[in-house]
């Protein structure tokens, strides 16, 4: 036998075993994402199913709270923000439909996208979507908010 043969041999085996094995896949694009199976509602779903898209829109909405607060970021450690604000003043990408444990449709973003093991996760955004101001909602204020 020569010599580094064997050596030679190991390394083309490791080589061709890399370029052999198959790729991890993710998934098509989807409207909606389920922990077990798939969504409930199609893609172009128009409203939830215990909401009415018919009901009056606009008005009054007046909340109580109990004691004080100290700040209007609903995020602080420290101090105290109003019951609530968080839930009507920021938009997340994905919300929760209350008749489907574990499922997350687009709010802000219009697809996402994972793998099987879900260790990532990619979003696009709604080219519609804005921020309080009127621009258009980036990739970059979505990085800036989670981090």
């Amino acid at each position: 036998m020569r010599p580094g043969f064997l050596g030679r041999f190991v390394w083309h085996v490791a080589c061709a075993a890399i370029l052999l094995a198959p790729l991890p896949v993710g998934a098509e694009p989807a409207h909606g994402i389920a922990m077990y199976g798939k969504p409930a509602l199609p893609p172009d779903f128009v409203s939830l199913p215990y909401a009415n898209p018919d009901a009056p829109k606009g008005g009054r909405i007046i909340f109580g709270e109990a004691g004080g607060f100290d700040s209007l970021n609903p995020y602080i450690l420290k101090g105290s923000a109003p019951w609530g604000l968080g839930l009507h003043t920021v938009e997340s990408l994905m919300a929760r439909s209350i008749d489907e444990p574990f499922t997350l449709y687009g709010l802000l973003a219009e697809s996402v996208e994972t793998d099987e093991s879900r260790s990532w996760v990619e979003f696009t955004l709604l080219p519609e979507a804005r921020l309080s101001d009127g621009s258009p909602v980036t990739v970059e204020a979505v990085m800036w908010s989670y981090e």
